[in-house]
């Protein structure tokens, strides 16, 4: 395929994309931005409080989110917070560009993941908003990549701020520590002259994260709050409802609909509300195909036990929708490509398919903008 027309089309259809993303910015808070924006006000009253309680809520977007509010001059939080949510989206896709890469990936191919990463609706209904996926985004992609690298002090120092930054975030993603554990027990292995240095760096790492659980074990023993992640676990037999909820089978008490496994075909086709376990069992299945006997490729190995980790921690939380799987797309789209491997398609079916579903998405999000600009 010629590469200058390649390059072209994939840059217009970025951006698009992009502009497309940006009525969103100025659109007034929504969901859990309110929650977020609240907690924010309080910090700067130096406190962590959700309508007049203490709140366990993952401390890192409330923040980060206060950090824009200059009383009593201005407050560029929502639009400051979003459009560093955008610029954070973008370092992810960057990361997860340089993993495609190195694994000596085609340009057709790298450009439809992108596509199909970037260009995705529920993509451009969330890395423009408050909302912490675009920070799970540059953080998860990050260790992956890190993870990938030749390891180092540096790189090890950068994996363990991407965890902590995760961890904050979302609690769920502690998991990710254990392909961590891995990657510090064989760093100690190989470089026994830096062990001191290694101990001490994991354990500065652990400092925050001691004192933010601290905080959560005093909050949720001692005092009442109005909003906590932990009230799931509140309910009779906790680890039975919450798997039950997080495979689809039983609806949690925390949403109105069913979520888990039923809902993952929602991430890709965009329509509100839409669930169908074979569908979903069978597109999930797809991608693990896709990735056995590729295995053997280090990047590949660290994506699906990352990506199944995350998985499993979401049902164990008894949740599972579409926007909570948003930062793993890539690793299902890759999944998907690998498995058409295994059907010995050309690789450009593969393209032409990608880009045909990017422009469809993109006249969906233009068609959702238009109703967006009628209501600023």
């Amino acid at each position: 395929m010629n590469k200058i027309k390649l390059n072209w089309i994939f840059l217009l259809i970025i951006t698009s994309t992009v502009l497309l993303a940006l009525p969103s910015l100025f659109t007034g808070l929504k969901g859990d931005e309110i929650t977020y924006n609240s907690i924010s006000n309080e910090i700067l009253n130096a406190k962590y409080y959700f309508n007049g309680s203490p709140s366990t809520i993952t401390p890192l977007i409330p923040v980060i989110n206060s950090l824009f509010k200059f009383p009593p001059f201005f407050d560029i939080s929502t639009i400051g917070h979003r459009m560093l949510n955008l610029i954070l989206a973008g370092f992810g896709f960057a990361f997860l560009y340089r993993i495609l890469k190195r694994n000596n990936l085609s340009k057709p191919i790298i450009h439809s993941i992108l596509l199909l990463s970037i260009t995705n609706n529920i993509s451009l209904a969330c890395y423009n908003t408050m909302y912490p996926e675009s920070m799970l985004l540059f953080s998860f992609w990050g260790i992956i990549y890190y993870l990938g690298n030749p390891k180092s002090i540096i790189n090890f120092v950068k994996i363990l701020i991407l965890l902590l930054v995760a961890t904050l975030t979302r609690y769920i993603y502690i998991t990710l520590g254990l392909l961590v554990l891995t990657y510090f027990i064989a760093f100690l292995k190989e470089e026994k002259h830096l062990r001191m240095k290694i101990i001490g760096l994991s354990l500065i790492f652990i400092i925050p994260l001691f004192y933010w659980v601290k905080h959560i074990y005093i909050i949720e023993h001692t005092q009442e709050n109005n909003l906590s992640y932990f009230s799931r676990y509140e309910v009779e037999n906790p680890i039975l409802y919450n798997i039950k909820c997080g495979i689809g089978v039983e609806k949690s008490f925390e949403v109105n609909k069913h979520n888990g496994i039923p809902a993952f075909i929602s991430l890709f086709i965009p329509k509100t509300g839409l669930r169908n376990w074979p569908v979903s069992i069978a597109m999930f299945l797809i991608c693990i195909i896709g990735f056995i006997k590729q295995l053997k490729i280090k990047d590949y190995f660290n994506l699906l036990c990352n990506t199944l980790l995350i998985m499993l921690a979401l049902v164990l939380a008894g949740t599972g929708f579409s926007r909570y799987w948003l930062v793993l797309l890539p690793t299902y789209i890759i999944g998907f490509y690998l498995f058409s491997l295994k059907l010995k398609l050309n690789e450009i079916y593969f393209y032409y398919a990608s880009l045909g579903i990017s422009i469809i998405y993109l006249i969906n999000q233009f068609r959702l903008d238009l109703l967006i600009l009628k209501t600023i």
